[in-house]
C-alpha cells in the first residue's frame, strides 16, 4: 500500500510522535510505500524536515532513508496499488484521507486471502502464480503481511462477506477487513444445468460485485471460470497420478485419465465442468442412484447432464466415480514440474477467466 503524508500531519506528529513513528516502522522492511506530498526532498524546507530534525540522530536517518526508499519502492509496484492520504484531522474513508491512527491500524492489519479451503485452494493459487509471483506470494506470507482465511465452503462465505458488507461505517475493524481481502471461489455448477454455475456461487459472486462500489476502492475477487480447482489440473499430472498404481488399481486410473482425455478432445467445456472427486454418480439425485442399483444396471447418458453427450458408453463408466476427494493434493507436489502443461490448460479456456499475471497483481496491488 502507498501511505503518503499529508504535510499537516507533521505537524500534529510533534505533539503525538509515537503515532508517526509508528507509521514508518511499517514501510521499514518495504511492506508498504511511506511518501509525502510533496515527495519528500530532505533540502526542502518542508514541514517534513522540521519534523525529522526534532528526532535524534539515528531516527533522522532511519526515517530519511524510509521515505528515500518509499519512492523507489512506489515505481516497482503496481501502478493500481491501494493508496491513502495521511492526514492529522477525521478520517475520510470514502476519499482515502485517514488520520494517523486509523492509517497506522489499516497498514497494520495483513491482507486476508479469503479461500473456501485454505489447504488445497492455497496450492491452487500459487499454482495460479507465476513462478516469480510464486516466490514473492510465499515471502508474504512468511512474513505475516498475506494470511490465508478458511471459509469452509460457499455458504460460510456468503455469511462472512454479508456479514462485513451489512456492519455499520462506525464499525472500524469490520471496515478494515473489508479493504484488506481479497477473495478467490469455485464456479460449481448447476444440479439443472451442469453448464451454468451454482445459485451458492452466484450468490457470493453477487455479494462481491456489491463491494465494487465500496470506497475508496473495490472489493477484488475471483469467481473460478472452471468448475473447482480440480477442473485445471493438467493432463500430465493426472497421467503421472495413474502411473502411482500398478494391477486393478493402476487399470482404473488409466481407464479414467484416458476417458477424461477424450471428453476434452469432444468438448473442452464438458471437462471444465465435471465432478473430478465424485464423477457421474457424485452428481446424480438419490432417486436416480436408487433406480441403478435396484436395476443391476450401468450408466446411461441420459442419466447425466446433456452436456456430456459426447462420451460414448465405455467412457461414460469409466468417469462415473471420478478421481477421488483428495486430487487436489497434486497441487501441493507439483507446483514447479507442470508450469508448462498447467500455463496451457489454465489458458484454454473459459475465455472470460482473467489472466494469471492479473491474477496475482490484483493480490499484491492490495497489499
Amino acid at each position: 500500500m502507498f501511505a503518503i503524508i499529508d504535510q499537516t500531519a507533521f505537524n500534529h506528529g510533534k505533539n503525538r510522535p509515537l503515532s508517526l513513528l509508528e507509521l514508518f516502522s511499517l514501510g521499514w522492511d518495504e511492506r508498504h510505500a511511506i511518501l509525502t506530498r510533496p515527495q519528500f526532498d530532505p533540502t526542502a524546507n518542508a514541514p517534513a524536515n522540521t519534523w525529522i530534525n526534532t528526532l535524534s540522530t539515528p531516527l533522522q536517518r532511519e526515517v530519511t532513508q524510509i521515505l528515500t526508499q518509499g519512492i523507489s519502492l512506489a515505481l516497482r509496484r503496481p501502478i493500481n496499488t491501494s493508496r491513502i492520504t495521511v492526514i492529522s484531522s477525521e478520517s475520510n474513508w470514502e476519499n482515502a484521507r485517514i488520520n494517523i491512527n486509523d492509517a497506522v491500524r489499516l497498514l497494520r492489519t495483513p491482507l486476508k486471502i479469503l479461500l473456501e479451503n485454505s489447504r488445497n485452494d492455497f496450492h491452487f493459487l500459487l499454482q495460479l502464480a507465476p513462478p516469480t509471483q510464486r516466490q514473492e506470494l510465499n515471502e508474504f506470507i512468511n512474513k505475516g503481511w498475506i494470511e490465508i482465511e478458511q471459509a469452509g465452503g460457499l455458504g460460510e462465505m456468503k455469511t462472512i462477506l454479508e456479514d462485513l458488507y451489512t456492519a455499520p461505517p462506525s464499525d472500524i475493524s469490520s471496515h478494515i477487513h473489508r479493504l484488506r481481502l481479497w477473495v478467490m471461489f469455485d464456479r460449481d455448477s448447476d444440479a439443472a444445468d451442469r453448464s451454468q454455475a451454482s445459485a451458492a456461487s452466484n450468490q457470493v459472486r453477487s455479494i462481491c460485485e456489491r463491494f465494487k462500489a465500496q470506497k475508496p476502492w473495490p472489493l477484488d475477487f475471483f469467481q473460478l471460470g472452471r468448475r473447482s480447482i480440480e477442473n485445471y489440473i493438467p493432463l500430465d499430472a493426472l497421467k503421472a497420478w495413474q502411473a502411482e498404481r500398478s494391477g486393478a488399481e493402476g487399470t482404473d486410473r488409466r481407464r479414467t485419465v484416458e476417458a477424461f482425455a477424450f471428453l476434452g478432445k469432444q468438448s473442452p467445456s464438458a471437462k471444465w465442468q465435471y465432478n473430478m472427486k465424485s464423477g457421474f454418480y457424485g452428481d446424480l439425485s438419490r432417486a436416480t442412484l436408487t433406480e441403478i442399483e435396484n436395476q443391476g444396471r450401468d450408466l446411461r447418458a441420459t442419466d447425466v447432464d446433456p452436456i456430456f453427450a459426447p462420451l460414448d458408453d465405455a467412457s461414460r463408466q469409466s468417469l462415473s466415480h471420478g478421481f477421488g476427494k483428495d486430487i487436489a493434493r497434486l497441487y501441493k507436489r507439483h507446483q514447479t514440474s507442470w508450469e508448462t502443461s498447467f500455463e496451457a490448460e489454465y489458458n484454454q479456456g473459459p475465455s472470460n477467466q482473467p489472466q494469471r499475471l492479473h491474477l496475482l497483481s490484483s493480490i499484491i496491488s492490495r497489499m
